[in-house]
């Protein structure tokens, strides 16, 4: 059990709050709240030392607070918050050369100072009190703060697996607030100020205001990866409609590979032809609509028709005159007669 000392203020003879002793661990860029149960990891000796002491000596209650720098591997009292948590230490798994514990938050204290460090860290601390609020003020904080939580889901927000069992069997505004101030994506020292917030309605619209960030930032993400999806499917329509087509091209070739030589010569026919120029730029337009359609389309046999009768045409040949009246005479009679 945590020690206790008693000290009276003889000035206005009323009591001191009660100083405590527990072993302190302090934790690396996490901040652990009241109500929050969760899976910590301890690879450092002092907090391996505090976590088995506490286990087994002070009926598995101890203190955690947070670093303020997470580098400090030996840290003293100026390098840790001053406001922490006491912890019920639920379960220990030891693994090679480090602990997982899962722990529970239970209160807010106010760690005075260290009265132990070595083999590991003790120290006194103090309860911080319970501010009276409003109870409409804070369920209405509270209501804003379950809507847009609902709002987070929806966008497909995810939190811890325990916070989501508490939230889905009902629990005090108190605990909401601490809950959601646990899991919102925020900085250790933001999430810090947000535990030594005693005023709860001042936490639910710390909370609510974290989750309205988070929203926006998601909903800019979504958006950007509807806008990058979008253009990602134009991107692979476009190069399987390519490849398709070079396929098809690919397979055409292979099946009509006399039937390309014989439009090529087709074209060479129409320029070299002595066919005037109106009708030779005519010709070149209906090629052009033939080779467009492929040979498979209906009007293209009447085209390519159309193309080789004009082109047999004796452009630019003359028969020589021949005037021969007798001879004219003598068809003619023939004719007749």
């Amino acid at each position: 059990m945590p020690q206790t000392t008693k000290k009276t203020n003889i000035n206005d003879k009323s009591l001191e709050p009660v100083k405590k002793i527990l072993p302190l661990i302090p934790l690396r860029n996490v901040v652990l709240f009241p109500s929050v149960e969760t899976s910590l990891f301890f690879g450092r000796k002092e907090s391996m030392k505090s976590l088995l002491y506490a286990y087994d000596n002070t009926n598995k209650l101890v203190l955690i607070t947070s670093q303020r720098n997470p580098k400090t591997e030996k840290p003293e009292i100026k390098d840790l918050y001053s406001v922490g948590v006491i912890a019920k230490i639920e379960h220990i798994l030891q693994t090679d050369g480090s602990l997982h514990a899962i722990v529970k938050g239970l209160s807010r204290v106010n760690i005075v100072s260290l009265t132990q460090q070595e083999p590991h860290l003790m120290a006194e601390f103090v309860d911080l009190p319970t501010i009276t609020e409003s109870t409409t003020d804070i369920q209405q904080s509270a209501e804003t703060l379950l809507s847009q939580l609902k709002k987070a889901f929806a966008l497909g927000r995810q939190f811890d697996l325990p916070a989501m069992m508490h939230l889905s069997t009902g629990i005090s505004s108190t605990d909401l607030a601490d809950q959601v101030c646990f899991s919102v994506d925020a900085k250790i020292p933001e999430k810090q100020q947000l535990l030594e917030t005693l005023l709860v309605t001042q936490r639910l619209k710390a909370a609510t205001e974290f989750l309205i960030k988070e929203m926006k930032v998601a909903e800019l993400e979504r958006s950007i990866e509807e806008k990058t999806q979008e253009k990602f499917n134009v991107g692979m329509k476009r190069n399987i409609l390519e490849e398709r087509k070079k396929q098809i091209e690919k397979e055409l070739r292979k099946m009509g590979e006399d039937t390309g030589s014989e439009l090529d010569n087709l074209e060479k026919k129409i320029k070299t032809s002595k066919m005037p120029k109106d009708i030779k730029k005519r010709m070149l337009r209906e090629y052009s609509r033939l080779i467009e359609m492929g040979n498979m389309a209906p009007e293209a046999s009447y085209i390519r028709t159309y193309l080789e009768t004009v082109i047999e045409l004796p452009w630019g040949k003359y028969s020589p005159d021949s005037v021969s009246l007798a001879k004219a005479k003598k068809i003619l009679d023939q004719d007749q007669f």
